[in-house]
Order: structure tokens, then sequence, then C-alpha cells
């Protein structure tokens, strides 16, 4: 998103500073009311801080329905924005129709837009509790050994060798599937590669057999220079081409839909790094997490490999009391 330069409104901002204490942009009052323009400023201001598009599409729709719910130009109080909260609670029960658990996460990551923007406009006063949720230690959308290979298995069967090796470097390196058109010819021929990302540099270490793997398909597909995953008309593959491709060859291979996608994979190669060096320093590293508290949520086991740990826990009391020893 393009930063542009949008004049300052005092009347939309209200007309005296919170606190005595003037913003960057202008200032906020006391009386705060929410316009598009005053979500357009603070867009540019994530913008401007280096936000990736994805965190910026996130935030304009999360805001935008907002503005919705309390209405273009309403002044905004506490009693608005908690109405704010308590509407997404109720909104949420009544599409879980059949009955599962409220996610109570993925309600506060659409409150979490609204605070920041308070906070940025000096209005931290006007922003809402995030609900509190238990954090869990396990997911269950991982994908297996099996479901990897399964795939990549599937992949080659119908001859669509360039998935199954999409499939294969981010599965082997962890790789960000906005990071692949960094895997290039020439970057193949050196010890590590550099990747931008997010306004940072990092670098990207890929395992030999994976550049052997990379070199040969060149070969065969008369790639010299330039990205190696390109498609027909010689452009980088995006996100929405692979993501389609993806689901089709779930269907094919038999694997559960939800489980695959690029950033799945880079989950797999986490849980793996991690399940053999028990390294979170180095695992973070190499994914380019900024906070340890991130990786973490890769390495999380499986539900499955969860109960297991509490069966063998429970085994001794329970089988006591099955036979009678209790």
């Amino acid at each position: 998103m393009a930063s542009t330069m949008i004049s300052y409104d005092p009347v939309a901002f209200g007309s005296q500073p919170a606190s005595g204490e003037l913003h960057p942009e202008g200032g906020t009052g006391q009386g705060l009311f929410l316009t598009r323009e005053l979500i357009r400023i603070y867009l540019d201001h994530l913008a401007d801080s280096g936000k990736s598009q994805n965190t910026l599409k996130k935030y304009s729709a999360d805001l935008e329905k907002f503005l919705q719910f309390v209405g273009d130009g309403a002044e905004l109080n506490i009693a608005k924005t908690n109405s704010y909260k308590s509407y997404l609670l109720e909104r949420t029960r009544s599409m879980n129709k059949n009955g599962s658990p409220v996610s109570y996460s993925s309600i506060n990551s659409q409150i979490t837009p609204v605070n920041s923007m308070l906070n940025f406009f000096h209005r931290r006063d006007l922003s809402v509790k995030l609900f509190a949720s238990q954090k869990k230690t396990f997911q269950g959308n991982q994908l297996s050994d099996q479901h990897v290979r399964t795939l990549v298995r599937t992949a080659i069967e119908q001859k669509n060798h360039r998935l199954s090796l999409i499939i294969l470097t981010i599965a082997s390196c962890g790789i960000r599937i906005s990071e692949l058109s960094s895997i290039t010819v020439e970057a193949i021929g050196k010890k590590e590669v550099q990747v931008i990302n997010k306004g940072k540099a990092r670098i990207i270490l890929l395992p030999g057999d994976l550049k052997k793997l990379l070199k040969n398909y060149c070969k065969d597909k008369k790639i010299t220079s330039g990205p190696i995953f390109i498609t027909r008309n010689g452009k980088p593959m995006d996100r929405s081409n692979i993501w389609k491709e993806m689901k089709t060859l779930s269907v094919k291979a038999s694997v559960p839909s939800d489980l695959v996608f690029p950033h799945n994979f880079r989950h797999y190669f986490a849980r793996n790094y991690y399940s053999n060096e028990k390294d979170i320093a180095g695992l973070s590293n190499l994914l380019g997490h900024s906070s340890l508290n991130t990786t973490m949520i890769y390495v999380k086991e499986s539900v499955e490999e969860a109960t297991r740990k509490v069966d063998r826990a429970g085994n001794r009391i329970l089988k006591a009391y099955i036979y009678g020893v209790i």
C-alpha cells in the first residue's frame, strides 16, 4: 500500500489535545471521531513502518468492520468499543452452528487492530481488554511425514515436478512462500541465500540434496538464470498459483485439504528441526522470527502426540481402577 499525504482536519480528530500531548500526525482530542480518513492515516503509518501487504489488508478489513459497527464520523467512547467486543463474541457464537468452541483468539485478532489504532492516536483509554484464552501446547492441523511423502509422490505421478520441488523446498528449509522467488539459479550455486522480507534481510540455508534436485530440474527445464519456480510465461510463481495447485494436489493425493497450504510446510520444517536439535534460538534465527514466542507456535506437538502423553500419565491410576486394585 503506497503512502499518501492526507490533510489534517482538526474537526475529525477533536479540538482539544488529550493529556496535553500532540500526536506527530496532528494530535487527537478528548473526542475521537472515527472516519475513513482517520483509518487511512493509521494504515499509512503501518505501511511506512514496513508492515507486510497481508498485515495491511487484514488491518484494513478489520477496521472497516469496526467503522461500519460504530458509524462513519461517530465519536468513540469506551462503551462503544466494549459493545463491539460483545458484538464480535455474539456473532462468532451464532456462526458456530455445529457447537464447536468459540475461537477467542480469532475474536482477539479482530480487536487488536482497533486497540492498536487507538493507541497510535493516544487514546489507549478507549481500548478494550482482549479475551483470555488457554494457551494450547498442541495443535491439530499438522502435516505428518506420510502426508508430505504422499503429496510429493502424487505430484510426481501427475508430472508436476515443479510443485513437488516447491513442497520439498519449503519443507526442507522453512522458507516463506513470499521468499520463494529468491531461490534462483544463481542462488543454488552459493552456500547461502539472502532474502529480503518485510524490510529485513536474512540468510536461508539450502540442504545439499535439495540443491542437487534443483540443479537437475533447471537443467531439465532449461532454466539458466533467475527464479527457478516460474510459470509458463516465465514469471515467478505467486502465492495464489501455488495455493491453487496444492489444493488440487491434496484431492488427488487423498490428503485432507485443510492441511495442505504453503505455510503448513514451513511449520513441518520447524517441528522436524526442533525435534532433532532442541534448539529454539537457532530455529528462530532460521525462520527469521524476531520473537521466540512466535517460534514456539511452530513447534507445538500434534493433538495425537499430546493425547499419547496424557494416556501415559493417566494409565497408572486408570488401570488400577479397571483391574480392581483401588
